[in-house]
């Protein structure tokens, strides 16, 4: 499980406050033994009052279903459609797997975006073969 948190600075170099908390592989937490009720309360708040809190939360899931991320996650079904989201769009190499292709739809208006714009993605090297 990974978690990072953007942080904002002042231009004078001082901390201010975290600006986003990004979950990777979020559909992969409750396998890897974080408690489903609680999963499924902070996501609800992060989903619901985030105005309130400062920061916006940020999930990555190979699945974008609310019951693949959380199996107690009920209602949301709508919001996590509606919430602006990047697919990244695969390649196929000489061997017919499945690569990255460097971009991806981003959808602002979520799932259902009719005008989806296609961006370029920052190529980080890979850490191991997948």
């Amino acid at each position: 499980m990974k978690c990072y948190t953007l942080y904002q600075y002042s231009f004078s170099g001082a901390f201010v406050t975290p600006s986003a908390i990004f979950l990777m592989e979020s559909n992969t937490y409750e396998v890897h033994g974080v408690d489903p009720d609680h999963w499924a309360n902070f996501l609800k708040q992060s989903l619901t009052n985030i105005r309130k809190w400062g920061f916006t939360v940020c999930l990555t899931a190979h699945s974008d279903n609310q019951t693949a991320v959380s199996s107690k996650l009920s209602g949301f079904s709508k919001l996590i459609d509606s919430a602006p989201r990047v697919e990244c769009i695969s390649a196929t190499n000489n061997d017919g797997e499945a690569i990255s292709s460097g971009k991806a739809w981003l959808k602002m208006k979520g799932v259902n975006d009719k005008e989806p714009v296609e961006v370029s993605l920052y190529n980080y090297s890979k850490s191991k073969k997948f």
